[in-house]
């Protein structure tokens, strides 16, 4: 199994990327006034991929 640092990855990630997480993250605020992070979709994406 491979352990990452989230933390780490999201500070090497791409300008272009993490905008768009960040922009996710605003547009589901906006949409169901719950506050979320890059961190949280990442992690997010992680869950999902281990279900499939």
């Amino acid at each position: 199994m491979l352990t990452i640092d989230l933390h780490q990855l999201i500070r090497r990630l791409s300008p272009p990327l993490v905008t768009t997480l960040e922009d996710a993250a605003q547009e589901c605020v906006r949409r169901h006034h719950r506050a979320v992070t890059p961190l949280h979709w990442l992690l997010m994406i992680a869950a999902c991929r281990d279900l499939n």
